[in-house]
């Protein structure tokens, strides 16, 4: 992290972590996490407090390296229902966001199995951002979001930025931008990770659909 934030000073650089219940669920299993929301919750919110307890010296490492901000990635959490979301990963993503979060550094929390229902939990995390994944409208995402909070999303990474023929990324890219038009907060981006194998041509052409959008040709 250090070193892209000494070399690269042309954009932001943002480091990523884990959610802490997405971690949880990496270290006990997911389908034990799911099963003791409801069979050991208590055992499943120590395990819980241990993960966020790593992730915000992991988070502060960043920061201290000099990164322009972080993303939390929590899929595992649009997995559960709204009031679970809150209760098991954005109360203790808030802690993360208090210990680290400030004017420069700001947190951005990314959940690409959200459905709109959980965007109310995934805002009470008091993040800078959210970015929310290819299976959301992000209009209707949008329409929940105040305007002072990036939004970001959503091309499919895979079946258009990954596989898409040029026609392809150009129509998915220029129909999205089209319409969110109406909303100032909203932010290109992928839905979730670019997959390996992505050609770098591929992601020219999304961003050169963009510039187009954005001059109007």
């Amino acid at each position: 992290a250090s070193i892209c934030a000494n070399t690269i000073n042309d954009r932001p650089v943002f480091g990523c972590i884990i959610g802490p219940f997405s971690l949880a669920g990496r270290l006990s299993g997911m389908t034990e996490a799911l099963m003791n929301i409801h069979a050991e919750p208590d055992m499943l919110h120590a395990v819980i407090r241990k993960t966020t307890e790593f992730l915000v010296s992991y988070a502060l490492a960043f920061r201290e390296a000099g990164a322009d901000g972080i993303v939390i990635a929590e899929p595992a959490a649009g997995l559960v229902s709204p009031s679970h979301c809150g209760e098991f990963s954005s109360d203790y993503i808030t802690s993360i966001v208090k210990a680290v979060q400030d004017e420069s550094f700001p947190v951005i929390v990314h959940n690409c199995s959200a459905t709109v229902r959980h965007i109310g939990s995934m805002l009470s995390t008091g993040a800078a951002g959210l970015h929310l994944g290819n299976t959301i409208d992000m209009r209707d995402a949008l329409a929940v979001i105040p305007p002072g909070i990036p939004a970001f999303g959503n091309i499919d990474p895979v079946s258009v930025l990954r596989n898409g023929s040029e026609d392809e990324i150009r129509s998915k890219t220029m129909d999205l931008l089209k319409s969110v038009s109406g909303f100032t907060n909203f932010v290109l981006s992928s839905g979730c990770d670019i997959p390996p194998g992505t050609p770098a041509e591929n992601l020219d052409i999304f961003f050169d659909t963009l510039d187009r959008f954005d001059t109007g040709n």
